[in-house]
């Protein structure tokens, strides 16, 4: 999906509405959705939770894994009349169509993406009033991105605590649909538990005191998630 990030400002988004974001169609070929730390145990319970590196830049992401395949979501559909129907929807889906832009004067601007069908002037949310000042809604909105990005930066010193104990490491899924071959999924990392039971006794306190233990745990049993995707998958193949 294209998009045109541009900074909000009452003279350009004056006459702007904000429909409701139901399916979140913006995501329907996204496979993997970044998520932060604060959200790990919800979104557990609905989705393998898992980190990936990228191949550039070495680093790592906190992902929620929405699909078996490339370009897969199997909870957004793109047919316009199916809702999304996960209990749980990740805070980049719902931050969306609005995004958080940092100046070089390290001053942070809300964007809006002016290609999204979110977008409109006739229905859904005003984002300016008619003394052109910022309504409600956005005021939220708003507070809602600085939120996310304080937990981006929490969630990136989590990440380095793993990689400081050499916790992360790759794996490889391999899942049957059928009579089928079998679907391989690699390039995913995952805590190693072998390492984690052997990590120092305080070591093994700080975590749990900090509150990592209690992510790790909720990401290595959100593996069971695979097999709810698995079943999706086949569902939508018998359609």
């Amino acid at each position: 999906m294209n998009k045109q990030i541009s900074p909000l400002s009452p003279a350009k988004h004056r006459d702007i509405y904000i429909r409701s974001n139901d399916n979140f169609l913006q995501a329907s070929e996204d496979q993997l959705i970044p998520l932060v730390v604060q959200e790990v145990v919800d979104a557990a319970t609905e989705f393998p939770v898992l980190f990936v590196k990228n191949s550039s830049t070495g680093e790592f992401t906190l992902v929620a894994m929405l699909g078996l395949k490339a370009q897969q979501n199997l909870y957004c559909s793109d047919e316009s009349e199916q809702q999304y129907d996960a209990n749980y929807a990740p805070l980049v889906l719902r931050n969306y169509p609005f995004y958080l832009q940092q100046s070089a004067e390290q001053q942070f601007a809300v964007c809006i993406d002016e290609l999204s069908p979110l977008v409109n002037h006739d229905e859904g949310q005003k984002l300016f009033n008619d003394n052109d000042e910022q309504t409600d809604f956005l005021k939220n909105k708003a507070e809602s991105l600085i939120k996310f990005v304080e937990q981006q930066h929490i969630t990136k010193g989590f990440i380095q605590l793993l990689l400081e104990h050499d916790l992360l490491h790759p794996q490889k899924l391999t899942i049957r649909l059928n009579d089928n071959d079998p679907l391989t999924i690699d390039g995913i990392y995952m805590v190693d538990q072998q390492r984690l039971e052997n990590l120092d006794d305080k070591v093994y306190a700080t975590l749990r005191k900090n509150g990592a233990l209690q992510i790790i745990h909720a990401h290595l049993m959100s593996m069971k998630q695979v097999n709810r995707l698995t079943r999706r998958l086949l569902k939508s193949a018998n359609k």
